[in-house]
């Protein structure tokens, strides 16, 4: 992935009801959200912990809103913050782009 480097550290994913029934069953009904919140993973001899949060993805499946994008509407939000988006439409249609080679546009899959 050309997002690879941005992605190196401690990835927490939660999911909604509504998502988890995709995860089940590998089809994710309208209303799934799905977050990434991805950690730096700082090492300090040779012990790996959470450091700080670099910044976290949303995932949200309307498939009449996010048509163009296979009905899901990305977003990704800087470090801690609650308004500090940092997707445009262009970047959104990226993240649908690379998404596509998942089934239904997912890459993580549930561990029971």
């Amino acid at each position: 992935s050309p997002n690879f480097r941005n992605y190196v550290g401690i990835h927490h994913i939660y999911a909604n009801p509504r998502a988890m029934e995709g995860y089940e069953n590998g089809i994710f009904p309208d209303g799934s959200v799905i977050v990434v919140d991805v950690l730096e993973a700082p090492e300090t001899d040779s012990i790996t912990t959470e450091g700080p949060r670099k910044f976290i993805d949303v995932m949200l499946k309307d498939s009449k809103k996010f048509a163009k994008t296979a009905g899901w509407g990305f977003e990704k939000f800087n470090a801690d913050s609650t308004t500090g988006r940092l997707l445009n439409e262009e970047s959104a249609a990226r993240c649908s782009a690379c998404h596509a080679s998942q089934k239904d546009h997912v890459f993580s899959d549930l561990r029971k």
